[in-house]
Formats: C-alpha cells, sequence, structure tokens
C-alpha cells in the first residue's frame, strides 16, 4: 500500500488485474446465462461496472496509508 494521498506502480498494477477480472468474471458469468455472446451492450455495461470498480479501488488506496485506517496519518515515529 502507498501513503496516504499517493499510488504507487503496484497500486496500479492491482487496479489493472481487478480491471480485468471483473471483465473476464463478468463476461464469463452472462455467457452461461444467456447461453449465447453477449450483446454490445451488454459488454459495454460490464465495461462500465469494471471501470467503476477500479476507479472505487483506486480512491480507497489514494485515502488509505499504509496503516490500513481510512484518511490515518502515518506516524512517524514507528519508522
Amino acid at each position: 500500500m502507498s501513503n496516504l494521498f499517493s499510488l504507487n506502480w503496484l497500486d496500479v498494477g492491482k487496479a489493472c488485474l481487478l480491471f480485468l477480472l471483473s471483465l473476464i468474471v463478468g463476461f464469463l458469468l452472462q455467457s452461461f446465462e444467456a447461453g449465447v455472446f453477449p450483446s454490445w451492450e451488454a459488454i459495454l455495461a460490464n465495461l462500465k461496472v469494471s471501470a467503476i470498480a477500479t476507479g472505487a479501488y483506486l480512491i480507497k488506496n489514494f485515502l488509505t496509508p499504509n496503516t490500513g485506517v481510512p484518511l490515518a496519518r502515518d506516524d512517524l515515529s514507528k519508522k
């Protein structure tokens, strides 16, 4: 995890992984439920949901420091 109000490359990499996994799982779920290839509208809806989940993950990491407590300051005396 990164410091408060900052992101590092690991956070971005995990966000990309979250985006891909949620996109694949949503696509497979829609394919198995319908039994056919999802329509273009369903694919776009799945892309939107994946993007929202990724944005929420990045915002959470931006507002949460190494301690894991949202909006808490890092205690420099512990380092």
